[in-house]
């Protein structure tokens, strides 16, 4: 799969009072819901949304098809793994503390993971505040397939501690490999720089914390900036842009 920037909207204001009467964080374990609730495409109910109209919604998803890779720890795990660069406003970057974070490409599909022994996954989001793909700002809404899995790759059952940069965090169980958590921003102000998935108690020790999919939504202020139409190659991703309205 290839990600592409498949149209440049028409700049639009983004003020507070785009989400009056709206407060704080809005979190769901549903998929479809989490569409809705960003006004994106795919959502059964695109009414839903938290955000105003006139404001332009983009989603791009990333199934880690290819990834760069930082220092070998050992075969198969690195001192961290990364997608985009400081001009995409979805770009990440994932570590897995002190064991490292390994990459799969076995079973139905890629995932990236931390070793076990209670370490976390954490994602840094280190695209540009004026990045070159035509957004005026960064990330407003995360969601994504983790699991728990076993030295197998079975899938286990166990819960998850999902924390953002901005302090929010939702405790969710996995048991399956279907399982989804995800997240939107509703503050005007704010954007998500980081996502961290933790184990909520020790008895998980022995598992691995994985994630085979994440699901980036903007929804802000499109700028027509040059560049802006051009696609952005990075092959695994897929982007999606949608003026609501």
């Amino acid at each position: 799969m290839r990600l592409s920037l498949l149209s440049t909207l028409a700049a639009s204001s983004l003020t507070a009072a785009s989400f009056a009467g709206v407060v704080g964080p809005y979190a769901t374990s549903d998929f479809q819901d989490w569409l809705s609730a960003g006004g994106l495409p795919g959502a059964e109910d695109p009414s839903g949304s938290l955000f105003d109209p006139s404001l332009t919604t983009s989603l791009v998803v990333d199934e880690f098809n290819s990834v760069q890779t930082g220092t070998v720890i050992s075969a198969g795990t690195f001192s961290s793994v990364s997608n985009g660069t400081s001009a995409n406003w979805w770009s990440w970057t994932a570590t897995g503390g002190a064991g490292g974070v390994s990459v799969s490409t076995s079973g139905d599909g890629d995932s990236i993971y931390s070793n076990p022994a209670n370490s976390a996954l954490s994602f840094e989001f280190n695209g540009s505040s004026s990045a070159q793909d035509g957004f005026v700002s960064g990330l407003r809404g995360i969601g994504g397939g983790f699991r728990f899995f076993n030295a197998a790759g079975q899938s286990v059952n166990g819960r998850i501690i999902l924390r953002l940069s901005t302090g929010e965090s939702i405790i969710r169980n996995f048991n399956s490999d279907e399982a989804f958590a995800g997240f939107w921003l509703t503050d005007p102000s704010s954007t998500i720089t980081g996502l961290t998935l933790e184990p909520f108690s020790g008895s998980t020790s022995n598992y691995y914390i994985g994630a085979h999919t994440l699901f980036l939504g903007y929804a802000g202020v499109a700028i027509p900036a040059p560049g802006a139409i051009a696609l952005l190659g990075a092959a695994g991703l897929i982007s999606v842009t949608r003026r609501r309205g």
